[in-house]
């Protein structure tokens, strides 16, 4: 009997891509601690805004401005869109924030928010 090594070889193969696939395509996921009786949700059932219980650093995204990390701040609130994308959180620790050829300084206990604004993407407010 002889064996054929191009179907041992083809079965690897796809199964090692079926399992990058797997690996790839697994959704992003982030544990959040809120405090009890402050959560709110959407009417699709995501998270609307609660207060964290602990600090929690963020990793947000605009689709013209790029990447950006935020310290939010245990025991106030962190907002989400109803696609569960960042919106807002009051820093605990300073952020620079770049966008186009401006940086600012983001001072802890402000509230940080992102928007479409392609304009200004990202906002910087004492609360």
């Amino acid at each position: 009997m002889k064996f054929d090594g191009r179907f041992l070889n083809s079965v690897v193969f796809t199964s090692g891509l079926l399992a990058v696939n797997t690996i790839l395509s697994a959704p992003a996921t982030a544990q959040l601690s809120c405090e009890p009786g402050s959560v709110d949700q959407h009417s699709n059932g995501s998270l609307a805004n609660c207060r964290l219980s602990s600090n929690v650093t963020v990793e947000a995204s605009h689709s013209s401005a790029g990447s950006f990390t935020f310290p939010c701040k245990g025991g106030e609130y962190i907002s989400f869109d109803a696609q569960g994308q960042f919106q807002s959180c009051v820093l605990s620790a300073p952020v620079e924030i770049r966008t186009d050829n401006a940086s600012e300084i983001c001072p802890a206990e402000y509230r940080v928010s992102i928007s479409e604004d392609e304009n200004s993407p990202v906002s910087c407010q004492i609360r």
